[in-house]
């Protein structure tokens, strides 16, 4: 246990020591799994898959990214869809040229349009983590991994898991 927590200590002070960068970025997400129906959504009834996408605009300064998104989904299998938008912050480890993680949390406002055609407004909580893949030590472009914990308030208990793929733009370096 004293090995495991000495580890921890050498680790964390590694990595907030390396916390040196500071950029505006852009991000663009897309939701394979919303498309593509590879696992099933035990929160639908009806088999609900179309494009569900999210732009990012965020600051990086130091250890941590503050950023403010907006998503939207459109069903290409049933006549639902929502919007959301929303801000948060991340802690981020930089953990070289090529690689950097983080985790964080975000307040999402989303609308929904049932199966009926009636929109209602849905307040969110959100915990995600990314990893950010930098294409080369210098480039300005990289691949964005994000998972999402969802607490939604029309679910009455549990979460909505989400991951998405996408593009990562540095504006300055």
């Amino acid at each position: 246990m004293k090995t495991t927590i000495k580890l921890l200590i050498i680790l964390f002070g590694l990595f907030a020591s390396a916390q040196s960068k500071h950029f505006i970025y852009t991000s663009f997400e897309v939701d394979v799994n919303k498309a593509t129906g590879l696992i099933d959504n035990p929160d639908t009834v009806i088999d609900n898959r179309g494009l569900d996408w999210n732009l990012e605009a965020g600051i990086r300064y130091n250890s941590f990214n503050i950023y403010a998104f907006y998503g939207r989904f459109d069903s290409n299998t049933t006549n639902s869809r929502f919007y959301n938008y929303g801000a948060g912050v991340d802690y981020v480890v930089y953990l070289n040229e090529y690689l950097d993680i983080s985790a964080g949390v975000a307040y999402s406002p989303m609308f929904k349009q049932d199966l009926n055609g009636n929109w209602a407004g849905v307040g969110s909580f959100l915990a995600r983590g990314n990893v950010f893949v930098w294409l080369g030590e210098e480039s300005p472009l990289g691949v964005k991994l994000m998972g999402n914990v969802i607490n939604a308030s029309d679910k009455d208990k549990g979460y909505r898991l989400e991951g998405s793929i996408g593009i990562v733009l540095r504006l300055n370096r």
